[in-house]
């Protein structure tokens, strides 16, 4: 499998602030002032990029249901490099070119190494041996994409647009679309709607629970 015509640009930038990425009532993701940035280019236009950290990532995976609120939001500091694939026009006046001096004052020392880091993030992102993460193109008007190295040396992956947001990591699945939300962890799914929560543990429906909205 091939990245199916994502290729990283040679010229590296960097954030001259810190910048929010995304922002919705469930989900914030942020990069940090003076964070390398390297273009992720499709048919020699700007489709994402490769950030080298740091960040932040929030995201509420609680879902409320007749019963109370269930499970745990996800809050991570983002030490390591991270792709975004999605509408990069809203932050390219908060980026300039980056000099070869101004590695000297972060953890990646090198030009090579960023680079290096940046084609393996992308390479694990399209050819992964899941191949979940696989697309033959990513549309802007698709919302965006992040992919957050963890520590299992798998990826988190964050999918939003508008009122949806799909969180995926290794000990959960979180789906969130306008007032229904799914959250599977620990061997156990809910499923809450207005009106209704659903339970299931181990394959079968433990309890349906129809409350008032």
């Amino acid at each position: 499998m091939t990245r199916q015509g994502y290729k990283l640009s040679s010229k590296i930038q960097k954030t001259t602030k810190n910048i929010t990425l995304w922002k919705n009532e469930k989900c914030i993701v942020e990069v940090n002032d003076n964070t390398p940035a390297i273009p992720v280019n499709l048919d020699e236009e700007v489709h994402g990029y490769v950030f080298g950290g740091k960040g932040r990532l929030v995201v509420d995976t609680i879902v409320e249901t007749a019963k109370g609120a269930i499970g745990e939001p996800v809050e991570r500091t983002i030490n390591s490099s991270f792709l975004m694939l999605g509408n990069a026009e809203i932050i390219q006046e908060s980026l300039k070119p980056m000099e070869e001096e101004d590695f000297t004052s972060l953890e990646i020392k090198t030009k090579k190494e960023f680079i290096d880091k940046a084609e393996d993030l992308l390479d694990q992102f399209f050819e992964g041996s899941s191949g979940r993460h696989r697309r033959s193109t990513f549309n802007k008007r698709d919302g965006f994409v992040f992919a957050f190295p963890n520590e299992k040396d798998k990826l988190d992956i964050l999918v939003c647009n508008d009122s949806k947001l799909i969180y995926t990591a290794p000990d959960k699945v979180f789906v969130s679309k306008r007032n229904k939300e799914i959250l599977k962890s620990r061997g156990e799914v809910v499923i809450s709607k207005p009106g209704k929560s659903i339970f299931v543990s181990n394959g079968q429906c433990s309890s349906v629970h129809i409350h008032n909205s």
